[in-house]
């Protein structure tokens, strides 16, 4: 990465914590999507309040079929401009309902990222899905790259599980620059509630040349 290519790539995670004005509407339907997937995840409710749900979001989802996109880039750049590409992001996405999401805020070395893995993240009872936190030390390590201008693609994630993570709290993500190289960039991270280290993660990332 260039120095430029550094500065618009921190530019895009601070766009990722504080989404323009412009996403305001997407972001409320991210958040209503949320919330339902957060009451129907284990619900007691019978059949046929199921069934008259299912009957309202099959008729909304065929009110918005027709705008559907193949990818998410397109309704990112548009609400977010040239820094948006994360306001539509799978883990820190507020518009992505699949997104828990995590607030990214990058600092002078790394990135710090705090969520609360709701019950749709659940694994064992009472605990995060293991698989939910490595995808989040693969965002947090990559940015925490990418802002120091030596990122690229993930080449390879290690996570050691030290402690079980809880649900409904809230949890934070840390990064960390380890050892660089012409073509590879290592980054070390951690995952904390309250002062416990729930889990560790080394990532290596393929670096990117400058382009030109």
């Amino acid at each position: 990465m260039t120095e430029e290519q550094a500065r618009s790539y921190r530019h895009s995670v601070e766009t990722a914590g504080e989404p323009p004005d412009e996403a305001a509407t997407a972001i409320r339907l991210g958040n209503a999507l949320r919330r339902l997937a957060r009451v129907v995840t284990g619900s007691d409710a019978g059949d046929q309040a199921l069934d008259e749900a299912a009957d309202e979001i099959e008729r909304l989802a065929d009110r918005l079929e027709p705008h559907a996109q193949p990818s998410r880039y397109p309704q990112a750049e548009r609400l977010g401009g040239p820094s948006g590409m994360f306001v539509t992001h799978p883990i820190v996405g507020t518009i992505n309902p699949c997104a828990p999401p995590m607030r990214v805020t990058p600092g002078a070395t790394g990135v710090v990222g705090t969520v609360v893995y709701g019950t749709p993240f659940e694994g064992p009872p009472g605990y995060a899905h293991g698989g939910h936190i490595a995808a989040g030390f693969d965002v947090i390590l990559a940015m925490t790259a990418g802002v120091n201008g030596v990122g690229g693609l993930t080449r390879s994630l290690s996570v050691r599980y030290r402690k079980p993570t809880p649900l409904h709290a809230e949890l934070v993500y840390e990064g960390v620059i380890g050892e660089t190289s012409e073509r590879l960039t290592t980054v070390t991270g951690k995952l904390m509630a309250g002062d416990v280290v729930c889990a560790e993660a080394v990532g290596e990332f393929a670096r990117r040349p400058p382009a030109g």
